[in-house]
């Protein structure tokens, strides 16, 4: 089987508690398992500037991911939804997991954004990440198991 990755970022429509992640990751998991799918999702909260972020990864097969991907298109809590890369892979980085969630820090940010500062707009933000694949490839490498 020929594995494919896309990655994709978004911002939350609405506030979000941790009882909502958890049963996001539950559903997920059960949709991710039934279609071979791995991932990882990561979750920074908002800022004063910012809603919430999400930043995905999913593995599989190519046809597959299209058809999750146009689930998660059309999910209500996905604002400005971008795909930022879609393309093959050697092999699953997160092939461990149906999907992973990590809560991602200012501290997180800081490691791979130099001059990342959270509540200065003129300073690197965290749209900076969410609209560049190759920096969101780096964050998303500081999660592989």
């Amino acid at each position: 089987m020929a594995v494919h990755k896309i990655l994709y970022s978004s911002r939350a429509t609405a506030g979000m508690n941790q009882d909502e992640l958890e049963q996001i990751l539950k559903v997920s998991r059960r949709n991710n398992e039934r279609a071979q799918l791995t991932g990882m999702l990561l979750h920074h909260p908002p800022t004063q500037l910012y809603p919430a972020t999400f930043l995905q990864v999913l593995e599989g097969e190519r046809d597959v991911l299209e058809v999750a991907y146009a689930r998660i298109a059309e999910d209500p809590r996905h604002g400005n939804l971008k795909l930022l890369s879609s393309r093959p892979a050697e092999h699953r980085l997160f092939g461990e997991w149906s999907m992973g969630l990590e809560y991602v820090s200012d501290a997180d940010l800081q490691r791979v954004l130099p001059g990342f500062s959270p509540d200065d707009p003129e300073a690197v933000r965290i749209q900076d990440l969410t609209e560049n694949p190759a920096v969101a490839e780096m964050l998303l490498h500081l999660y592989v198991g």
